[in-house]
C-alpha cells in the first residue's frame, strides 16, 4: 500500500535532501509539499495524506501551529523534523511516530522509515490528538527558538538565524558570512566565528571556509580528489581531499 506523504519545511535544501531519500522507498509517495504554516495548513486541509515530515520551526510559527488549526480527522501520522540536539526532544519524543535531527543523514531517514511502516501496520489510528499537542505546546518556548549568531555593522548589529547562513570564509582580519542574497563583514577569525556554531550543521571544507551542509545542492568532481561544492545561493567551494576524508558530517552525505 502506497503511503502518502506531505513535507513541511521552510528550507529548499532540506526538501531536497528529504525528497532523495524518499525516492529509495517505492511505497511511499511525496504528494505535497509547503514552507510555512500558511501552506501546510491550506495542502493538508486539501490532500489526501497519511504522513507529514513536519518541522518545527517555520518562518510564521512552528509546527504545532500547523497541528492545531487542522481537525482531527485531517491530522496525518507526524514525524517532527529538529536542528535541536537530541536530549533537548527527548521530553516529546514519545509523542510523535518519529523525529529527525538535522542535519539529517540516511541511516537514520532509514530507521524512522522502518519505523513508520511498522506502526502503520498494527495501529490503526496514528494521528495526534489535541491533548498531546498540548503537550508539545509546553515545550514550544525551547524548542523552536533558532539559533542565532549576532553581526556588529558599525554603531549597530544583527542577529541571523543560523539555518540562514550558507557559508563563511576567512578575509584577513575578518570574515565573510553569506547568506541567501547578501554577505556580512564580521571582524574577527575563521575559527572564532564559527566556534559558537552546531557542528552538527557547519562543517570546515578547506582551510578557510566552513559550510552549512543544508545549502549544498550539488557535489562535482574535481581535481586530485578534491570536489567543487555548488551552493544553494550559486557559490563553488572546493571541498578538499584531506577535510572530507576528516569529517564524519561530510561522509555521511557524500
Amino acid at each position: 500500500m502506497t503511503l502518502r506523504v506531505t513535507l513541511v519545511d521552510d528550507e529548499a535544501p532540506a526538501r531536497r535532501k528529504l525528497r532523495r531519500f524518499l525516492e529509495t522507498i517505492s511505497h511511499w509517495q511525496v504528494v505535497a509539499e509547503a514552507d510555512s504554516v500558511k501552506d501546510a495548513i491550506a495542502m493538508l486541509e486539501e490532500v489526501e495524506c497519511d504522513l507529514v515530515l513536519l518541522d518545527i520551526q517555520l518562518g510564521d510559527g512552528t509546527g504545532f501551529d500547523v497541528l492545531s488549526a487542522l481537525a482531527n480527522d485531517r491530522r496525518p501520522q507526524v514525524v517532527f523534523i529538529t536542528a535541536y540536539d537530541q536530549h533537548a526532544i527527548a521530553a516529546f519524543e514519545v509523542h510523535a511516530t518519529d523525529y529527525l535531527l538535522k542535519p539529517i543523514d540516511r541511516e537514520r531517514f532509514q530507521a524512522m522509515a522502518k519505523r513508520v511502516d511498522e506502526q502503520s501496520r498494527t495501529t490503526s489510528n496514528n494521528a495526534i490528538s489535541d491533548q498531546l499537542i498540548a503537550a508539545l505546546k509546553q515545550t514550544r518556548l525551547d524548542l523552536a527558538r533558532p539559533r542565532r549568531i549576532y553581526i556588529e555593522q558599525g554603531e549597530r548589529g544583527r542577529f541571523i538565524n543560523e539555518s540562514h547562513i550558507i557559508s563563511l570564509q576567512a578575509d584577513g582580519n575578518y570574515v565573510q558570512i553569506h547568506v541567501a542574497d547578501s554577505s556580512f563583514r564580521q571582524r574577527g577569525t575563521l575559527a572564532e566565528t564559527t566556534a559558537s556554531l552546531d557542528h552538527q550543521q557547519f562543517v570546515q571544507v578547506n582551510r578557510s571556509v566552513w559550510v552549512n551542509i543544508d545549502h549544498i545542492v550539488e557535489v562535482q568532481s574535481w581535481f586530485r580528489g578534491d570536489r567543487m561544492l555548488i551552493m544553494s545561493n550559486g557559490q563553488q567551494l572546493k571541498l578538499k581531499r584531506s577535510f572530507a576524508s576528516q569529517s564524519k558530517l561530510l561522509a555521511s552525505i557524500l
